[in-house]
């Protein structure tokens, strides 16, 4: 690592967690640092010229959330770090908890951001949960609560959507959560359906401040039917 990154590294908070993989492009991703020091990070990478940190690197996993986007804004860097990985052609996947969105969505918001990137290089826990999902049990019977990023999932995996006994509850990310829905959730693990979550995170970055996640749902559905996730 250059000395410039690790001068850099040791100002941030939490610096003991670093990895022995870790590369300093990776850092934004694997840390759990204040976003305007990550946001330096990225910056800095760009700026450095005393070695090719892509070198020898085969593919590249990188979070969505916080590392290439921060609301409605790319972080700055981030389309330079992306570009520079299509011109080396090396492989690329961005990740994200959110399941709200199907990866053609995501792909139009972060093209109106000046990011381009096909929808086969985004991957979201809506299609982890579905290929999940159909690995444990093809063709079943889910009950849903989530955006399309999830419903389309769902059903591109053969799920059926209903609320006529669900082998399964599903709980997404939704801007709409509905007490009617979740006490309809409740009544269904209650009566045997297994819950699933598409990711714990309590809580997630917003334009205005901090939003509450599907961790926080699903730590209500949990504490009044005593089954997690």
């Amino acid at each position: 690592m250059p000395q410039a990154f690790q001068r850099e590294f040791k100002l941030l908070p939490g610096a003991q967690v670093k990895p022995k993989s870790w590369y300093a492009p990776c850092m934004c991703a694997t840390l759990h640092v204040d976003r305007l020091h990550c946001t330096l990070e990225i910056s800095q990478f760009l700026q450095c010229r005393t070695g090719d940190f892509l070198e020898g690197i085969n593919n590249y996993l990188m979070d969505m959330d916080g590392v290439i986007l921060w609301g409605t804004r790319l972080i700055p860097g981030a389309a330079e770090f992306v570009q520079r990985l299509r011109s080396k052609g090396i492989p690329f996947l961005i990740l994200t908890n959110n399941s709200l969105y199907t990866p053609r969505d995501l792909q139009v918001r972060l093209s109106y951001m000046g990011l381009d990137v096909p929808p086969e290089a985004i991957f979201t826990s809506a299609l982890a949960t579905a290929q999940f999902l159909h690995a444990q049990r093809p063709g079943g019977r889910a009950y849903a609560i989530g955006e399309s990023g999830l419903t389309t999932a769902l059903h591109d995996t053969g799920y059926i959507l209903t609320d006529q006994e669900p082998e399964y509850v599903v709980l997404g990310e939704t801007t709409s959560y509905s007490f009617d829905r979740i006490t309809r959730a409740i009544r269904f693990v209650t009566a045997g359906a297994r819950f699933i979550a598409t990711n714990p995170d309590v809580m997630g970055p917003g334009e205005g401040g901090i939003v509450p996640a599907t961790g926080a749902v699903a730590a209500l559905i949990s504490t009044t039917t005593g089954v997690k996730p």
